[in-house]
């Protein structure tokens, strides 16, 4: 940033600070992503834009996701949308309009699947992965940001693991 202002260019300039995924960082003890979680820890990352014009210190809480990236670059530069790319422009978002995105983000390996919907995070594992036990995790993030609590068996949230498969 420090560079585009000596240069008279920062305020034409796009600047992002992202990321692919996140790691653990020794969260749980691991040291890094394992294959096949899909944890708040990992599929949370930072989305940092700079707009020229747009206000500065804005946090949203809306589910965006890493392919949203395109699309908004597009918008805020006035280039045709891209139709035919699953992402959404967050050019609103970026301009002060909190209006929701998407109902779901996915996150998806080899060895799972992911969805954040409202408050939950639904994990699904192919039964092949477990010897064809129905195994998977489900959790209220509001209540439970650190994941510890897997509700994913328990009968009082059957309604809501039907409705995350459905998802």
């Amino acid at each position: 940033v420090d560079h585009l202002e000596e240069r008279g260019e920062l305020d034409r300039t796009i600047v992002i600070y992202h990321s692919d995924h996140g790691a653990y960082s020794t969260w749980f003890g691991l040291p890094e992503k394992a294959p096949g979680i899909c944890s708040e820890r990992v599929c949370r990352v930072p989305f940092v834009w700079r707009v020229p014009g747009a206000a500065a210190g804005r946090v949203s809480g809306q589910l965006v996701e890493n392919i949203d990236v395109g699309p908004t670059i597009a918008s805020l530069c006035g280039l045709p949308a891209m139709d035919w790319t699953d992402g959404r422009d967050l050019s609103h978002l970026i301009h002060g309009d909190d209006a929701p995105v998407r109902e779901v983000a996915v996150t998806e390996n080899a060895w799972s699947r992911s969805i954040r919907f409202g408050p939950w995070r639904y994990v699904h594992y192919p039964h092949a992965m477990f010897e064809g036990q129905d195994v998977g995790e489900l959790y209220h993030i509001e209540r439970d940001p650190m994941e510890r609590k897997n509700l994913y068996h328990d009968p009082a949230h059957q309604d809501t693991v039907h409705e995350a498969r459905g998802r």
